[in-house]
């Protein structure tokens, strides 16, 4: 069913079963609440349409949150998780923010990271990113495996597999990398990623040195080029000097990326 302001929700049950007329046709038996656990879900009822949808994943005992399932790139089915557009939403949020989530799921925001949990420990999911440089040259890159831990272990980028796609590599460098806030410095270095590149994100604890000074991508608002937190910074301040980043391991950065969207697919 679509509700008034345009999502799609699909209610099933385990079980439907009406009593005889004797008995005034009640409904004596409903089953089980179901509903789609992801994208794929919604897509495999027969919703191939982009838009937002109602999914519940499986452990999930809130009721069932909302997502935006991209239906129309490299085959559809994705659950998207971040999306950047304008700059119009604040990505230098905390960590409970971070947790639940915040934004406009039809435009700028970022869906949890205890949903994404959720739906990553399911099954085995693959990522995609798609952004748009400031050049307007589009752009991606696919892993094949991508797992979130639990909030106990920070959230821990626990696993991506091995990379494909067209440019930049998004996750390289860290896997089994926790997710760090300005609020909950995670990344085991002396001073806090996050707070230093204004972004909330999987800040990784190794030395990253960078010879080429890249005068239009500085990390820090220092404008130190040399000591970096990760080769990619997705949740930073948009079209800011330390904002979106890609490293694509040839001496060349993706800097202050227009759009950009991520998103997981299940896979098994």
């Amino acid at each position: 069913m679509t509700l008034e302001n345009g999502t799609i929700c699909d209610v099933q049950y385990g079980a439907f079963r009406i009593s005889d007329e004797w008995s005034d046709y009640k409904l004596s038996t409903l089953g089980t609440f179901e509903s789609d656990a992801d994208c794929t879900d919604v897509y495999n009822a027969g919703n191939t349409q982009d838009g937002v949808y109602y999914i519940r994943p499986a452990g999930w005992n809130d009721p069932p949150f909302k997502v935006f399932c991209n239906m129309s790139i490299d085959g559809g089915k994705w659950t998207v998780f971040q999306r950047r557009v304008n700059g119009s939403t604040n990505f230098y949020r905390n960590w409970t923010e971070y947790r639940n989530g915040f934004g406009d799921i039809k435009h700028e925001f970022w869906l949890g990271n205890e949903k994404l949990h959720f739906l990553t420990k399911q099954a085995t999911y693959e990522y995609r990113v798609d952004f748009v440089t400031a050049s307007l040259t589009s752009y991606h890159n696919k892993y094949n495996n991508f797992y979130v831990d639990n909030e106990d272990n920070k959230y821990r980028l626990a696993d991506v597999g091995t990379r494909t796609g067209t440019a930049g590599y998004s996750l390289h460098g860290i896997q089994n990398t926790p997710f760090s806030t300005y609020d909950e410095d995670n990344d085991g270095r002396t001073y806090n990623c996050a707070e230093e590149h204004r972004s909330c994100w999987w800040h990784g604890a190794d030395f990253i040195y960078v010879i080429f000074p890249f005068s239009n991508c500085r990390y820090f608002p220092s404008g130190n080029t040399t000591d970096l937190c990760s080769y990619s910074n997705l949740n930073g301040d948009y079209n800011g000097g330390n904002g979106e980043n890609i490293y694509d391991l040839t001496s060349y950065y993706y800097c202050n990326q227009k759009y950009t969207e991520m998103k997981i697919r299940r896979i098994s």
